[in-house]
Formats: structure tokens, sequence, C-alpha cells
């Protein structure tokens, strides 16, 4: 390893320094419903609270998921982004810790980080966020002789309170089957094999306070194609692949042709204002009238929701929390 490689190291946490690795491939072997571990203190503490402090504030630079299954938002032009963030990434995508991947997940196909970041970067859950369960694209949508094999969230609000949701949700099926949940704490990560069993989610309404945010950041790491083609699995776009996540109606959503067609259309592309207008003219995350557990708030707290979720004060940027302006 060279040099600035084994001090970049330096900035993870005991689970790269210390840990029994095939212990944690044991771990992640055996784990269910699907392969997975999860790190408590993934970077060294100074390190992960730098990322805190840095996390870029919410505008309008950030994409924006706003349907009855996926309500957050994303960005991933890290070049962008504060140093501290940078080298994160630089970091994860490292030779290093791409093999300490391969080696704990026990892999067949050689592991490489994704560089595209298609789908990962920064990710943030406003108040009434959720993410339907779901299964991730299979086949690359840009790089296509390549496959997603490992996911990695790793979670960095240093304050979040446990009733406010959020977990990362492992489920054994699509009907409803939950087998794991990963809470939201600071410096946490889950890595997990992702493939057609992998449903995964944060489908429950997130209920954290007006203006905060759950903070995560996302990579993926990725193999030679090598699964077969299928014409009739799930998500298969036409090319006998997923190319884009197919998300499955959360127990607690009222069924309707509307929400169907949603799910319908999230396997081909993302979802659009004109497919909300035509579909869902009056939805509101907040109302949420689609779902029967939906907390029911007042036409002022609703537009209070709507105008807070697009920024942070700079008192709470400097200290990392997620609360907007």
């Amino acid at each position: 390893m060279s040099g600035n490689a084994s001090n970049d190291c330096k900035r993870l946490g005991a689970w790269f320094h210390e840990a029994d690795v095939d212990a944690l491939a044991t771990s992640f072997a055996s784990a269910v419903p699907f392969p997975h571990v999860v790190l408590d203190g993934f970077l060294a503490t100074d390190f992960a609270a730098d990322i805190t402090r840095d996390f870029p504030a919410v505008d309008d630079s950030w994409h924006e998921y706003r349907n009855p299954i996926e309500v957050k938002r994303s960005r991933n032009d890290v070049h962008n982004m504060p140093q501290s963030i940078q080298l994160l990434f630089r970091l994860l995508a490292s030779p290093a810790v791409v093999d300490r991947f391969q080696a704990i997940s026990g892999l067949r196909e050689r592991l490489e980080s994704d560089p595209t970041l298609h789908g990962a970067g920064l990710h943030a859950h406003p108040r009434y966020g959720r993410l339907n369960v779901h299964l991730d694209y299979e086949r690359h949508p840009i790089l296509e002789d390549k496959e997603r094999r490992l996911n990695l969230i790793l979670f960095v609000n240093q304050e979040w309170d446990a009733s406010w949701g959020g977990a990362n949700e492992l489920w054994s099926d699509p009907e409803g089957v939950l087998r794991k949940k990963t809470d939201v704490r600071f410096n946490r990560a889950i890595l997990f094999r992702t493939d057609n069993t992998s449903w995964h989610g944060v489908p429950d309404i997130i209920r954290c306070p007006p203006g905060y945010y759950r903070h995560s950041i996302a990579f993926y790491y990725i193999s030679d194609l090598s699964t077969r083609p299928h014409f009739d699995h799930l998500g298969d776009d036409g090319t006998g692949y997923r190319r884009k996540a197919m998300f499955v109606r959360h127990p607690y959503q009222t069924p309707s042709d509307a929400l169907d067609t949603l799910l319908s259309i999230r396997p081909l592309r993302r979802i659009t204002d004109r497919d909300m207008g035509v579909l869902f003219p009056q939805w509101s995350p907040v109302l949420s009238p689609d779902r029967s557990d939906a907390p029911k708030q007042s036409a002022e707290e609703e537009q209070n929701a709507d105008t807070t979720h697009h920024g942070r004060s700079a008192d709470s940027a400097s200290h990392g929390q997620g609360r907007a302006v």
C-alpha cells in the first residue's frame, strides 16, 4: 500500500484495522434475510465528524424525488463538494477498501467501485420522507457490461432520535415480511448484497422535526456482467435485465390503479411531475392520501413543511444537523 493510501486508510474505523475479516465474512454470509453486515464506527471519529459538518445544504441543486413511493433528495457531483467528502469517496473507491469488501462479501466476481456514482452519492430524506421497499437495478444503466453487487449506506447524522424512524429495512420478500431493521446511528454503515432477493428500503414515513433531514452516503460496487438475461423476472425492462429500481406497494398503502401505474413506470424511468399531475394531482407527502397510516396535517402545516425542506440555516449547517431555513 502506498504512503498516501495508507494515510487515507487511517480515516477508517476499527472494522478495517482491528476486526477479524473472517468473522465479518461469516457474519455477512449468515445474515438474514440476505447477506449483510452492520459496521459501527465505520470512519475514524474525527473524520466522520468532518463529513457531518461538511454535508452540503439541501437546495435546488439536489435532485428531488417526490411521489408516493419515494420522497428524498440526492446529489452525486462529488467534485463540487468539500474536500472531506471528496476524500471519503476516493477512499471508498480505493483498492484497499474494495479488496476488503471483496473478502467480507465472499463474492466470486471481481469487485470494483462504480465510477459513475449512478444512484449513489449524498441522500437526504426530509420530514415525511420514505423509500418504498425495492430491488435495485441489476445491469448497470450506463456501464452495460457491468452489474451491481454491493451497496454501502453510511449514516452521518450526529443527532437522530430513534422515534423519528428512518431505519433501513431488509425484507425477505415483497409481500410484507420485515426481517431486519438497522436504526440510524452516527457513523454506522450497512454493507449488503444486492440481487433478485435483496428487498430493502425506508418505507415507514420519517417523523423527524420540520426542516431536519436523514443524511446518508451511498456507494455501490459492481462487477463484470455475468447474470444471463431473463425476460420474465422482476423489473425486466424488455432487455432481460432490471436496469432501474423496482418498487412495491407498502402494506400500509391503500391499493389503487394510480399507485399501480406509478409502480409499473418506475422500473422503466423516473417518475415525473407530469405523471404526478395525471395520477395524483392532489398528492402531498404531508397528507399522503395514499396511506392509511398517514399523519393528517392542517393546510398551514403542509405549507410550512413544503417551504422548509429546501435548505438549512447557517447555524445548523455548521453543526451538520440538517436543519432547513
